[in-house]
């Protein structure tokens, strides 16, 4: 034990250890985190970007012609995580998805292509289960094919941070112009540490009370 003069490096990084270990102990019931809030990414080929050999040429009008390949992407503004992948049921025969992005890691498997009919969700029936939940406050659903189809498929992407770009590289097989609309629904991701702000400032008082 230390019992006075200078202390030693020893010292100090075992007080150290101590305040730190104390700042990161896990956060009782009372300073529990709320919950993590759902947020949708919407998916527009509005945005697109037509992919011509090495070149890009912008779609903004959001029509897609027959045989086109294109790059859908969105930029969240907090850290999130995609969780469910929904593609407009009016659109999604007409698709294929050949990669989802986060960055520059595929979310795929390996180098394949899927149906966007895998992930068709009827958009129109999400506004009437809405409603229905605010006038009962509860809703059940079979799972069924019908329930499938309400609330599109499972697709858990890696955790975004703001600024990075999710993107989308779909196919047009149909045989009429289309635009494209899907979106991801996921939940803002939280870290359970406190903050470099709260580290620092517990770290600035250590320091002076040891002065």
């Amino acid at each position: 034990m230390y019992r006075g003069g200078v202390p030693t490096n020893r010292a100090r990084l075992s007080a150290l250890s101590g305040t730190f270990a104390c700042m990161l102990k896990p956060p009782s019931e009372s300073s529990a985190p709320a919950p993590a809030l759902n947020y949708w990414l919407g998916l527009d080929s509005r945005n697109a970007r037509l992919i011509v050999g090495m070149e890009e040429e912008r779609r903004p009008e959001g029509i897609l012609h027959p045989g086109e390949f294109v790059l859908i992407s969105a930029k969240p503004q907090i850290p999130w995580r995609g969780e469910r992948l929904c593609v407009w049921s009016r659109c999604a025969a007409s698709f294929f998805i050949h990669d989802v992005k986060v960055g520059n890691r595929s979310s795929f498997a390996c180098a394949s292509l899927i149906p966007a009919d895998a992930f068709a969700t009827r958009l129109d029936q999400l506004a009437v289960i809405d409603e229905a939940f605010k006038r009962d406050g509860a809703v059940v659903i079979e799972v069924t094919k019908g329930a499938v189809d309400v609330l599109g498929m499972p697709f858990v992407l890696p955790v975004v941070q703001p600024g990075m770009e999710i993107a989308i590289y779909v196919e047009h097989i149909g045989t009429e112009p289309m635009r494209f609309v899907a979106g991801f629904l996921g939940k803002e991701v939280k870290s359970d540490l406190p903050g470099d702000d709260v580290l620092m400032s517990g770290l600035r008082e250590f320091l002076e009370g040891q002065a």
